[in-house]
């Protein structure tokens, strides 16, 4: 443990890291210490020389993730205001590396994360790296179910390039079918250069709860930069197991998708045409070519669609009330 604690406050010889970019791996918890724990203690036994923990504690009700952060040699920062993307950009701030890293407090991260990371970094044009979630107990059937429900699964076995030239770019971007926050790393020039940081009102906990990782892999594609998805950068999740819980994430997936939908066609209105193709295809079933990625064939869904549409009128009315309030905050 030791020597991973070494690593994780940055204290590594020069000998030793150089050649290899620095690394700053950012966690944004909420009241989760025993998977706050469980995440750090994998975080710091990468196989990685060169890299710092980053641990940003968004809007807590208890007071246990700073002896925690501090028991993992991490650097560790409050924020009172509720929100992924604030907690993000927070933690952005805060860092110091070449390479911002997000993984979730209840994602555990396999050995050669970081690495399989640094190594995509190389490519000048790659502005983000991803890679697959797999299920913490390693149940294939597990991580189809959680697909079927809204979540983000396992991906493509193979390394993937996508760019604006990739077919279905926008569709790709916008369905989870790139990557997700749970996995997720950034060239930080481009980053605060290009990016200029999440949209603070989005993720979970926000005013608008999902999508702040979608936007900012829409934005950079757009820009003409390149997303890398590597096989190699594995993160394991815990995913819900019984139907109730999955049902659940289910409702959670579709009201969130609808208040972020709704968000591209009012606020992206160069998209808009773009949008009700993919409504359609979550609302109806309907499994086009850019969702294939995931092999969720024949995975049945856990609510019919007639019940899931109150629960898109309730995102799409999450939506304006979540403009509404930060417009009137910020007048």
């Amino acid at each position: 443990m030791q020597n991973s604690m070494t690593r994780a406050s940055g204290q590594v010889g020069e000998t030793v890291a150089s050649g290899y970019p620095k690394i700053s791996v950012i966690v944004c918890t909420h009241d989760r210490p025993q998977l706050l724990e469980t995440c750090l203690d994998a975080v710091v036994s990468q196989d990685y020389p060169n890299f710092e923990v980053v641990v940003v504690d968004n809007a807590p009700r208890m007071a246990r993730a700073e002896s925690i952060a501090e028991r993992f040699g991490a650097m560790y920062r409050f924020e009172e205001t509720p929100g992924v993307g604030i907690a993000s950009n927070l933690g952005a701030k805060l860092a110091s590396g070449d390479i911002l890293a997000y993984v979730d407090d209840d994602g555990v991260p396999e050995p050669g994360w970081l690495a399989a990371i640094a190594d995509e970094f190389s490519e000048p044009a790659i502005a983000v790296v991803t890679g697959p979630i797999h299920a913490l107990s390693g149940n294939e059937a597990e991580e189809l179910a959680w697909v079927a429900a809204g979540g983000t699964g396992p991906g493509e076995l193979e390394r993937q390039t996508y760019s604006r030239q990739t077919p279905h770019w926008f569709e790709l971007t916008n369905s989870g079918s790139i990557g997700s926050g749970s996995n997720m790393a950034f060239a930080r020039e481009i980053f605060f250069t290009k990016l200029g940081g999440f949209d603070p009102r989005l993720g979970v906990g926000g005013p608008m709860p999902a999508g702040h990782e979608a936007l900012a892999f829409l934005r950079l594609l757009a820009l003409g930069y390149k997303i890398r998805f590597t096989p190699n950068a594995r993160v394991r999740h815990p995913f819900p197991a019984d139907a109730e819980s999955i049902r659940r994430r289910y409702i959670r997936g579709v009201t969130e998708s609808s208040c972020y939908f709704t968000l591209l066609v009012f606020e992206h209105p160069r998209y808009a045409l773009r949008v009700p193709k993919m409504m359609l295809a979550r609302l109806g079933g309907w499994r086009p070519s850019w969702s294939q990625r995931y092999h969720v064939d024949g995975v049945g869904r856990p609510m019919s669609r007639l019940r899931s549409l109150q629960y898109w009128a309730q995102g799409f009315f999450e939506y304006w009330k979540a403009r509404f309030t930060t417009s009137n905050h910020h007048s």
